[in-house]
C-alpha cells in the first residue's frame, strides 16, 4: 500500500508509539536520556522558481514527522490542505499531546541530500547532479550535512544533536595482499565528519557522531550485497578484516579529530 492517506496514518500511529514509549521509559528509568532517531534529508532548490516546490517537499518529508513530536503539532498549511482532500490522519483527542513528550535530545540518520526543481504543475522533480555517488547510486554531497544540521538547528531551535547513522556502501573486495582498501569510504566519512564540524562552529549542538555500520551486514531488503561496515564480513569463512576506513576511524577517535584537515566539505 503506497497511498499518502494510509501512509499519514501508518506515521500518526508510529509517533504515537514514540510518545507512549518515551511515557513508559520515563516511568521506569526516571534518569535516562530519551530521543528519536529520524531519517532527515536535506533539500535543494536548482533555481530560485523552485523553492516554493521545495519547500513544500520538506514539509511533507521532514517537517511532517518532526513537528507533532517537538511542538505538538502537525505543520498548519500542510494539515489543512490534507484535511480537504481527505488524507490527514484520524487523530483522537489528546494524541498530540502524547506525541509531544519533552525529549533530552534529537538524533539524526542523515545519508544523502536531493536537488530539485520545478515542473509545470509546480511540483519538486529530482534533478541528477554530476556528483560522487556510493556503489548503491546515492549522491555524495557532504556539505549537505552541514547544511541540514544548521537549518534543523534554526528551525527547531538549539538543542542536542546527534548524528546515529552516517556511512556509505561501495563494492568491497579482499585485496591480494589480504587488507580491504576503501579510499572512497574513507573520503566519504572525512567529508562528512568535517562537515559535523564546519556545523558546530556555525551554532549546531551536535553531541556525538556514529558511522553506519561497524561490520558489513544484512541490509533490509537489499540483503547482504551492500557492504557499509568498517570491518569486512568474509561470508563464506565468517573471517573478519578491518578495512582502511576502519582504521582511519579509529584514529579519527584517538585524536577526537580528523587526522587530515582537508579542504571544506562540498558546497
Amino acid at each position: 500500500m503506497r497511498d499518502r492517506a494510509t501512509a499519514n496514518q501508518a506515521l500518526h500511529h508510529l509517533l504515537l508509539a514514540h510518545g507512549r514509549a518515551v511515557e513508559a521509559g520515563r516511568a521506569v528509568l526516571p534518569g535516562a536520556k530519551f530521543g528519536i532517531a529520524p531519517n532527515i534529508e536535506h533539500f535543494y532548490a536548482v533555481r530560485e522558481e523552485a523553492r516554493e516546490a521545495v519547500e513544500r517537499k520538506r514539509l511533507q518529508e521532514v517537517a511532517w514527522h518532526l513537528e507533532p513530536i517537538l511542538f505538538g503539532k502537525y505543520p498548519e498549511e500542510l494539515w489543512q490542505e490534507y484535511e480537504l482532500v481527505g488524507l490527514a490522519p484520524l487523530a483522537r483527542p489528546g494524541d498530540l499531546d502524547r506525541i509531544h513528550q519533552p525529549l533530552d535530545f534529537l538524533a539524526i540518520n542523515f545519508y544523502f541530500s536531493s536537488f530539485y526543481d520545478r515542473d509545470e504543475c509546480g511540483r519538486a522533480v529530482e534533478v541528477p547532479r554530476a556528483i560522487p555517488r556510493t556503489g548503491l547510486g546515492w549522491p555524495i554531497y557532504p556539505g549537505a550535512l552541514r547544511d541540514m544540521l544548521i537549518d534543523v538547528t534554526e528551525r527547531y531551535g538549539r538543542r542536542p544533536l546527534y548524528i546515529t547513522e552516517n556511512g556509505a556502501a561501495f563494492a568491497d573486495a579482499i585485496a591480494p595482499d589480504g587488507g580491504v582498501h576503501d579510499p572512497e569510504r574513507v573520503e566519504y566519512l572525512r567529508g562528512h565528519i568535517n562537515a559535523v564540524g564546519e556545523a558546530i562552529e556555525a551554532g549546531a549542538d551536535v553531541r556525538g557522531y556514529f558511522v553506519w555500520t561497524l561490520m558489513d551486514n544484512f541490509e533490509w531488503a537489499r540483503g547482504y550485497k551492500p557492504r557499509f561496515g568498517l570491518v569486512y564480513t568474509d561470508y563464506a569463512t565468517q573471517q573478519r578484516i578491518i578495512k582502511d576506513s576502519g582504521r582511519y576511524y579509529a584514529e579519527v577517535a584517538r585524536r577526537n579529530g580528523l587526522p587530515v584537515f582537508g579542504p571544506p566539505a562540498g558546497g
